[in-house]
């Protein structure tokens, strides 16, 4: 038997994904809570926050959502009660995201960056308000307990099932432009204390795989060795090995084929019999795990993982292929082909 060979490479996509922040602030801010122009002064603490950096990772064409890992950082108002005077009850502090972000109904507020389908996630999370497109408030503060703690996080989204183009990714700067007391919503009232950056940029390119593709002659056979339905013969191991990869890259393979019918009734896939081109149309080709001789669904549909990538080692998948009976064996030539798909989750 001679298996043709038929290649298809997905193609991802690796990024260096190196994140950090930096807030900015004014000295002796102010927040109120009652829109009648009184102040109290503000502090934030850190007065310099940074985002942590981002672990490499690989983006797929098939991925959507979340990719790589969040990143968070915690910054505390502390706005003091010592000159409230009976005047303020409460204390807003609100966020002003910077323009052109989207507000994504399952993703929030995205910011888009230089690359096509990435968007950069920006989040404050409990107990703060979710951050949208309009002004947010972040905290209130009471009276009695005037300090609170924001944690804002940080995150990749891709949107959209399809190829990330190498380049450089890099985002909105700053992604918030102020922080402001609740006043900003009366005049006089506003005092601007902070914004959130994003330092630096991101180089994203492609997964540089390769992998062989497998012609695997069967021996010859007597047509008595496959007399009746349901004989096998001719076992034969063959391998497929995948190399070149990122280190750290999630490997699976799945294989498709035409399944082999019996009195006109397709097998079913999960057989791993393929049909047969060749001049015997009684024999098929089977396709075996190499591990458990487990039959190889050949939906497509099924992926086996071939665990992650490490550098300068090479990634197997063991196979073996055998004649299979559908009907006696009338004898003449065997040929299949599969086609086999490698995806980087």
């Amino acid at each position: 038997m001679k298996h043709q060979p038929f290649i298809h490479f997905p193609r991802a996509l690796a990024g260096l994904l190196l994140l950090a922040g930096l807030l900015g602030w004014a000295p002796n801010a102010a927040a109120d809570g009652n829109g009648n122009g009184t102040t109290q002064p503000c502090t934030p603490t850190p007065t310099a926050a940074f985002l942590p950096a981002i672990s490499n990772f690989a983006v797929s064409s098939t991925a959507y959502g979340p990719i790589g890992s969040p990143v968070r950082v915690s910054i505390t108002f502390n706005c003091g009660n010592n000159v409230f005077a009976g005047q303020v009850q409460q204390i807003s502090i609100f966020a002003q995201p910077a323009a052109g972000g989207i507000v994504d109904p399952t993703y929030g507020l995205l910011f888009p960056t230089s690359v096509s389908n990435i968007y950069l996630q920006l989040t404050a999370l409990a107990p703060a308000h979710p951050l949208t497109n309009q002004k947010s408030a972040l905290i209130d503060v009471v009276k009695s307990s005037p300090s609170a703690t924001v944690r804002f996080q940080a995150q990749y989204i891709k949107l959209g099932i399809g190829a990330v183009n190498s380049g450089t990714l890099s985002t909105i700067n700053p992604v918030i432009t102020s922080f402001n007391n609740a006043d900003t919503v009366s005049p006089g009232g506003s005092s601007t204390y902070g914004s959130l950056n994003v330092a630096g940029s991101t180089t994203v390119t492609s997964v540089s795989c390769t992998a062989t593709s497998p012609t695997v002659v069967l021996p010859t056979v007597l047509k008595n060795a496959l007399a009746s339905a349901g004989a096998t013969s001719g076992r034969t191991p063959f391998a497929i090995n995948i190399s070149g990869c990122p280190t750290g890259v999630q490997v699976a393979i799945s294989l498709s084929g035409t399944p082999a019918s019996s009195s006109g009734t397709p097998l079913p896939a999960a057989s791993g019999i393929a049909q047969s081109s060749g001049s015997d149309p009684n024999v098929a080709v089977q396709i075996l795990d190499g591990d458990t001789l487990a039959p190889v669904d050949i939906s497509g549909t099924q992926t086996k993982s071939l665990g992650t990538t490490q550098s300068g080692v090479t990634l197997v998948s063991r196979y073996y292929a055998q004649y299979y009976a559908v009907q006696p064996a009338a004898g003449g030539t065997v040929a299949s082909h599969l086609t086999y798909t490698l995806s980087y989750p």
